[in-house]
């Protein structure tokens, strides 16, 4: 009756280091799926924020090329201001020294031309402060997005190094 009573014993101790080592292995295997989980939204959290920076890159080119644009405008619209100044003092030379109402009336006109220039030159002027200011904001993104993109990659390399070592 006690070798019964013992073989019992022995029985329940083996069955439950069995059941220990089962419970073991499925917390061992339910770790290991939630970290494919994680690795899998960490991928999907990088692969979002690499199209979300390609998209502020191609930004970014698309503002820097419409700045040159605007910046060469604005240069040869101050060229044409230049020679346009210097006529206006050959003009008016002329038009104080020949009373010609041709003349003074080319003046008036070259005064009107001369207000458009002006204003366009200051609309230009506007326009690449603007482009530079954008600019600066989407720079400024970029960098967030790719510091974060950065510090995701960084937490999956470490993820999957400790995912390697329980392996």
């Amino acid at each position: 009756m006690q070798n019964h009573i013992q073989e019992l014993n022995e029985q329940i101790n083996q069955l439950i280091e069995k059941n220990n080592i089962l419970q073991n292995e499925h917390d061992m295997m339910k770790k290991t799926y939630e970290m494919k989980l994680s690795d899998h939204s960490l991928i999907l959290d990088h692969d979002s924020l690499q199209q979300e920076n390609d998209l502020f890159r191609n930004a970014i080119d698309q503002w820097s090329n419409r700045y040159e644009e605007l910046k060469a405008k604005l240069e040869q619209m101050t060229k044409l201001l230049t020679e346009k100044d210097a006529l206006i003092v050959e003009l008016k030379t002329n038009v104080k020294n020949s009373k010609n109402q041709s003349d003074k009336n080319q003046l008036i006109e070259l005064d009107e031309r001369f207000i458009n220039m002006s204003n366009e030159n200051i609309n230009l002027k506007t326009q690449i402060e603007t482009v530079e200011y954008l600019n600066k904001q989407l720079n400024e993104r970029l960098e967030q997005i790719q510091s974060k993109s950065n510090h995701e990659q960084e937490v999956y390399l470490i993820r999957k190094f400790i995912k390697d070592d329980y392996r």
